[in-house]
């Protein structure tokens, strides 16, 4: 009987430990995409954005290890990607190699409660290791998904972070155990083939913008795209019902997924939640491009 119910027991065990397996969200898979914002805190001690940068993940043939991936990285246009280095996940760690090829340990979504880690972030030039404790691990839900949280304190050089169980540093993705002095960087958006798994609580955008850059001069008028984010309607401002202008819409990926012609300043869209850019092209050379998220 005791041998019956060990063995039920341990069946339990094993059980629930492929359960976990199974429920674990893997950060490096080539759907989704990460948009990231950086700035610095101006003399009034407000934020002041420098640009929102796009990180996704690709395959690339001419790695042998399967389990490594590209790592690119795009700044505003969502149109020209470069490589800024490989990324692999292996039991739940993440590692990033430069392309001086110097590799460090970013993640580890195993931890408990009260374990240390040593981290080495080769994505910045910043590159001595960092001790970090896991202080508290909890659930957070987004969009319907509950997701394990992880609060990170810096033991050898003092610094916060929280890591969320396939999204990343709520810092930015390859923000992780790093520190910008006299600056931010925020994580802003998560996409997963398009449908949007996390949202930074602080802000209602998937991009931001330095001021004053993002509007054309059209004649004595200024033109621009409001608002965003939006639940599907857009409004253009500086727009003359006699320019006839051509509108472009483009997908994360850069695909092309709608096309009109416009002449009036009041447009109704019927897209999903995501991240797209505008392109607009007129008479006289006109272009103009402009990132809007639907919500």
């Amino acid at each position: 009987m005791k041998t019956r119910i060990k063995f039920y027991l341990l069946l339990c065990i094993v059980s629930l430990t492929n359960l976990h397996s199974q429920n674990y969200d893997s950060l490096v898979v080539t759907t989704k995409i990460w948009s990231n914002v950086n700035g610095y805190y101006g003399a009034d001690m407000n934020e002041h954005v420098r640009n929102t940068t796009f990180i996704k993940f690709a395959f690339n043939p001419t790695i042998n290890n399967s389990e490594e991936k590209q790592v690119l990285i795009c700044n505003d246009s969502l149109k020209t990607w470069t490589k800024i280095g490989n990324i692999k996940e292996v039991e739940q760690k993440i590692y990033f190699r430069n392309l001086e090829n110097k590799q460090g340990l970013l993640y580890d979504f195993s931890l408990k409660q009260g374990d240390s880690i040593q981290t080495v972030n080769t994505s910045v030039q910043y590159r001595e290791s960092i001790t970090f404790k896991v202080i508290k691990i909890d659930t957070v839900k987004y969009f319907g998904v509950n997701r394990k949280r992880f609060e990170m304190l810096g033991i050898s050089f003092y610094c916060t972070d929280y890591w969320i169980e396939g999204i990343g540093s709520v810092n930015e993705l390859l923000r992780s155990v790093f520190y910008v002095a006299g600056g931010f960087s925020k994580l802003l958006c998560v996409h997963d083939n398009s449908n949007q798994i996390y949202q930074n609580p602080q802000k209602n955008t998937c991009y931001e913008h330095e001021e004053g850059t993002g509007i054309e001069e059209i004649g004595k008028s200024k033109f621009y795209v409001y608002p965003s984010p939006t639940f599907g309607k857009i409004f253009i401002e500086g727009l003359n019902e006699t320019q006839n202008l051509n509108m472009c819409v483009y997908n994360v990926l850069g695909t092309l997924i709608y096309r009109q012609n416009i002449m009036t300043k009041e447009i109704q869209l019927n897209l999903q939640k995501g991240i797209y850019i505008f392109a607009f092209e007129g008479k006289d050379n006109f272009h103009y491009k402009q990132i809007i998220t639907i919500n």
